[in-house]
């Protein structure tokens, strides 16, 4: 009886070491952290929320065209938020990208219309 509680055991162990390794083995599926961009309270600003889980990652907000208009480094394993003022961006459509080594980019759009956030959707 202890025999096969023992070998159930060291089966379980094996089984989840297995799985551990499988899961983190690759980039696939990881990700710096998260991003968003939201309107701050009833004013003109926006207020940009980042987590960042892996290393060292950068935080870009970026236009249609692909053109960085700001950028910060982020250290590890770090949240803030930053109050923006988008009053002087063209209207139309950006995103907040961050990105870290060895992990997919996590993207987060926005839409500025009048000088204020207009619209805000995941990637």
């Amino acid at each position: 009886m202890k025999t096969t509680t023992t070998i159930k055991g060291y089966a379980l162990g094996v089984m989840l070491f297995l799985a551990t390794t499988v899961a983190s083995a690759g980039n696939g599926g990881k990700t710096a952290g998260d991003v968003s961009v939201v309107p701050y309270l009833n004013t003109d600003y926006s207020l940009l929320s980042f987590v960042n889980i892996e290393t060292k990652a950068k935080l870009s907000i970026v236009n249609e065209e692909g053109i960085t208009l700001y950028t910060q480094w982020v250290n590890k394993a770090s949240s803030a938020q930053k109050v923006l003022d988008f009053s002087k961006l063209e209207d139309g459509k950006y995103k907040a990208v961050l990105k870290s080594k060895g992990a997919d980019a996590v993207t987060h759009s926005f839409e500025i219309k009048n000088k204020k956030i207009a619209k805000v959707s995941e990637a």
